[in-house]
């Protein structure tokens, strides 16, 4: 849009005419979910506001409302599925699959990063273990529990004695109870210690899980998570970021990151790591 433009209109939600009283057109934005200021309804009714950021949260609204998280499903089974397809591709290997190249095969086939595909990974570890913690499924706890049990012995030698000291550390650590206590274990073993290789090496064997989750949420058309509704009323509403991590942790017990919370976002929103809103 052209700066100075005048527009009578937003994304459906009428704008007036010039010097016309904003307030009625506020109230049609919070009634669409998101709360602005009538100094911010004038400049984009004035045309020095493109109205971006405020589509954006108005698409926020617009899935928290629908209860609608397709979008976010969708794209991250079709992410663990890739994850698997790529596996199948890969030559026979000491440990059963190779971790080396995986991400970044993952990110090349979705037009991502390594690092915005290991974000996302993150994030959708954060929405199973959320939606774990608060419908336990003992089918899927079950079936990651085989998954993780499978990684733990492809990467312990028959008499332990090489088995780096990380992997050890797990084994002892791990309740073989589930989700949330092997990532748990991870946790503590730390960044210094080696969990941060356990993650990478783990990520072929977790499109396993994580593929039977969002396939299982698709067929049920489940609603949204905690973390999604969470994510969602963040952005919507425009919380700042620090109370919204915080909250992540206190309510739903997941440490993450910003970079985390907005890629999950845009997946709940457009169905991709990255936002493609174009107005």
């Amino acid at each position: 849009m052209v700066e100075g433009k005048g527009r009578t209109s937003f994304l459906g939600i009428p704008l007036g005419k010039p010097r016309e009283r904003l307030a009625p057109y506020e109230v049609q934005f919070r009634e669409s979910g998101i709360a602005i200021s009538t100094s911010t309804v004038k400049l984009i009714r004035g045309g020095f506001h493109n109205g971006e950021r405020i589509a954006v949260r108005m698409r926020a609204a617009e899935v928290l409302r629908e209860n609608d998280p397709s979008y976010k499903d969708n794209f991250y089974l079709s992410i663990a599925q890739k994850g698997q397809e790529i596996r199948r591709s890969q030559k026979l290997h000491s440990h059963r699959y190779l971790s080396i190249g995986f991400i970044e095969s993952l990110a090349e086939a979705f037009s991502l990063t390594p690092n915005e595909m290991r974000r996302t990974f993150r994030a959708m570890r954060a929405d199973m273990l959320s939606t774990q913690n608060a419908e336990y499924d003992p089918s899927l706890a079950g079936f990651f529990s085989d998954t993780a049990s499978l990684y733990l012995a492809d990467f312990t030698t028959p008499d332990n004695t090489t088995t780096s000291a990380p992997i050890r550390d797990l084994k002892q650590m791990w309740s073989e109870q589930g989700v949330r206590s092997f990532y748990d274990a991870i946790a503590a073993i730390g960044n210094q210690r080696g969990s941060q290789k356990i993650i990478s090496t783990f990520a072929a064997y977790e499109v396993d899980p994580l593929a039977e989750f969002y396939g299982r949420r698709m067929e049920k058309t489940s609603p949204l998570s905690p973390l999604d509704r969470t994510t969602l009323s963040a952005t919507a509403m425009h919380k700042p970021t620090d109370a919204t991590l915080q909250t992540v942790h206190d309510q739903l017990g997941i440490q993450t990151v910003r970079s985390v919370l907005t890629i999950h976002a845009n997946a709940l929103m457009f169905g991709n790591a990255i936002a493609k809103y174009r107005e």
